[in-house]
């Protein structure tokens, strides 16, 4: 970052234009080619991983409890495709000098949380729907304590961006992007168990692994959207700003990259328990 910080302030910005159009048009692409990935980005696929250890009778009985799942979750989200419009429309206006350099990523920004939020509420009303029953839980077994503290974090470094002046407006979306990914982990973790009745043991034990797969999901996208936010503009602001901005991204770096180890621990966890719960 030492070289980035002596280019002129006009090469820095041209640097952060086309790092951010690139991200928007390839992330665009993506959206638009691979529909169904966005079920990763939600937490509202039903991802699963088959663990190699399981009798012929418990992966059958996996197979069936996780397509009576999907039946019950599936539900038609048309505005998937919309999302990837709106980034390939960012990636352009990034790179359009008259447009400010932050506002269309924080644009978009709002636009993944928004997506999220209706993947949600879509999942949500088709589980009302078909569920046979619904049993409470604590919220602390899929929100663990270490996501929380990331997450919480990454909206701190997010935060701490508000009292730089130019960046107010995009940093506001920004924050309220990552709020509501917050909240959506939040709801998702406090959420009933959905179980049909058929094999409780296993639809209990799916039901939990894929709430904590899609919590984390969460969480880590819940990360990003302030580190890509703060790394690239901490040092285009203002050198009057330069030592809040350097505090906020090594604050949003630590959140992203704790998140990130903190989930492939919880990930190793929750399978070795998910294993032990089905045997």
């Amino acid at each position: 970052m030492m070289h980035y910080h002596h280019l002129p302030v006009h090469d820095r910005e041209l640097i952060m234009r086309a790092f951010w159009a690139a991200i928007l048009a390839l992330g665009g692409l993506w959206i638009l080619l691979r529909p169904n990935a966005q079920s990763w980005l939600s937490g509202a696929g039903c991802y699963f991983r088959t663990p190699d250890d399981l009798t012929p009778d418990q992966v059958s009985r996996l197979d069936r409890t996780l397509e009576a799942r999907r039946q019950a979750e599936t539900a038609p989200q048309p505005w998937h495709r919309w999302l990837g419009i709106l980034a390939l429309a960012a990636a352009v206006a990034q790179i359009v000098p008259a447009v400010p350099y932050a506002i269309p990523y924080a644009v978009f920004c709002l636009g993944l949380a928004g997506s999220r939020w209706l993947s949600y509420s879509s999942m949500h009303r088709a589980t009302q729907r078909r569920a046979a029953a619904l049993v409470r839980r604590s919220p602390m077994e899929a929100f663990q304590p270490f996501l929380m503290l990331g997450v919480g974090a990454a909206l701190a470094s997010v935060v701490l961006m508000a009292w730089v002046a130019p960046l107010r407006v995009p940093v506001a979306a920004v924050a309220i992007a990552t709020g509501l990914l917050i909240w959506i982990m939040w709801q998702i973790a406090s959420s009933r168990a959905l179980l049909f009745g058929n094999d409780p043991k296993m639809e209990y034990a799916v039901d939990r692994r894929i709430r904590e797969g899609r919590v984390m999901n969460l969480a880590l996208l819940a990360c990003a959207p302030a580190f890509v936010l703060v790394a690239p503009s901490s040092p285009l602001v203002p050198e009057v700003y330069r030592s809040l901005t350097d505090a906020a991204f090594w604050l949003a770096a630590a959140a992203f990259f704790a998140t990130a180890a903190s989930i492939y621990i919880l990930s190793r966890r929750a399978t070795a328990e998910f294993e032990r719960a089905v045997a």
